[in-house]
C-alpha cells in the first residue's frame, strides 16, 4: 500500500456536522477568545468563512493546534 499525506496524518473523518456541533458547544458555554484572540463576535462576523476554514485544515490533516498554556512546574507549585 503506498502512503501519502493523506492517510500519514488524518487518522478519523472530520465532518461539517461535527465542527458545527463543536462550534455550538463552545458557543452555549460562553466561550471566549483562543491563543489567537478572536473574540467570538469577531468570529461570528464571518462564521461560514472561519468554519469552513478550521474544517477544511483538520480534515485535510494540516491543523495542528498550538499549546494553550504553558505554566512552569516551580510556578504551579508555588
Amino acid at each position: 500500500m503506498r502512503m501519502n499525506l493523506w492517510n500519514e496524518t488524518k487518522s478519523i473523518p472530520i465532518s461539517r456536522q461535527m465542527v458545527w456541533e463543536a462550534y455550538q458547544k463552545v458557543r452555549s458555554n460562553q466561550g471566549g477568545a483562543g491563543v489567537d484572540e478572536v473574540s467570538m463576535q469577531e468570529f461570528d462576523a464571518d462564521r461560514s468563512k472561519h468554519l469552513y476554514k478550521l474544517w477544511n485544515r483538520m480534515a485535510s490533516g494540516s491543523y495542528f493546534p498550538p499549546p494553550v498554556k504553558e505554566v512552569e512546574l516551580s510556578e504551579a507549585l508555588s
